[in-house]
């Protein structure tokens, strides 16, 4: 859903509380993580420990568009 890298979150689960944990490209990819986790049965808590590198929340749309997962690819090329 998020596209990813493999290993980018690790999960735990106990007694129906996920904890989430990882570095993450921005902050919009942290909030969907955690909201998506909530929304499956049985889970009843989501402790959300993810980090990000950009905070996008407040970027106005046109630069969302320029900053994401494969900046940093392309900035290699």
């Amino acid at each position: 859903m998020l596209w990813l890298m493999p290993r980018s979150i690790d999960a735990v689960a106990a007694d129906g509380v996920v904890t989430l944990a990882g570095r993450l490209e921005r902050r919009g990819e942290a909030e969907i993580a955690v909201a998506t986790t909530r929304q499956i049965d049985g889970v009843v808590a989501v402790v959300g420990e993810l980090t990000r590198r950009l905070d996008d929340t407040r970027l106005r749309s046109d630069e969302q568009v320029l900053h994401g997962v494969a900046d940093d690819r392309l900035r290699k090329l």
